[in-house]
């Protein structure tokens, strides 16, 4: 499970990052609301823990723009004020639940906990996953797993342009690389084990592997 953690005093971000991780989460933190909301655009996150007094983009704003495009995302605001107004203003933004300052760290985990297993029993469907050969991309987690079990988290994007060559390709489309080659098709070349051709990882992949590259580009389109 994947949380952004949005918390501008470093000493309480770094607490919980620590206790978060100690709890099996991956945590992606940040102090600033724009570095937030570059995150939220670009990453696949299970839950956003936002502190709503922050530099450039406030915590409510924020929770604001998530809600225009993503109603599924649990939203736990986190705030020194503790007036009834503005718990209703936060819940009104569209935040699932709000912990007043200071907290106890075990109600924390609690709530982050359950608010993750309600989500988690509100999708109920399978995950959109697309297989060929040994390699596999999920589209609802951004994340791609090579036929050499290299795992590659992708941004939101290059996950979005994946299922457009996929679904065109399920149509019988056939997809053009561009001039510079850095879309297009990848071929499983180094696999000995599969020698089909498929839309799938652009070049950006590329640069995510320190090794030899798993996939190499495939002038020749679709086969």
């Amino acid at each position: 499970m994947r949380i952004l953690l949005v918390e501008d005093e470093e000493s309480i971000r770094e607490a919980l990052r620590l206790n978060l991780e100690m709890e099996g989460y991956e945590v992606v933190a940040t102090g600033n609301g724009k570095k937030a909301l570059e995150y939220i655009g670009g990453q696949h996150f299970d839950l956003l823990l936002l502190d709503v007094m922050l530099p450039e983009v406030d915590g409510f704003s924020i929770t604001e723009q998530v809600r225009l495009s993503n109603n599924e995302v649990p939203i736990l605001l986190l705030t020194a004020k503790d007036m009834p107004q503005d718990r209703i203003a936060g819940l009104k933004k569209g935040a699932d639940d709000y912990l007043t300052k200071p907290f106890n760290l075990e109600e924390l985990l609690l709530r982050v906990g359950n608010l993750l297993r309600r989500s988690q029993r509100v999708k109920g469907e399978a995950p959109e996953l697309f297989e060929f050969g040994k390699n596999r991309v999920n589209f609802d987690t951004y994340e791609a797993t090579t036929w050499r079990g290299e795992a590659i988290a992708l941004t939101k994007k290059e996950a979005m342009l994946l299922k457009l060559l996929v679904e065109r390709k399920k149509r019988g489309g056939k997809p053009q690389p561009d001039s510079a080659g850095s879309l297009g098709l990848r071929r499983l070349s180094q696999h000995p084990h599969d020698r089909q051709f498929y839309p799938c990882f652009p070049q950006i992949l590329r640069r995510r592997t320190q090794t030899t590259p798993v996939f190499s580009f495939d002038p020749g389109g679709w086969v």
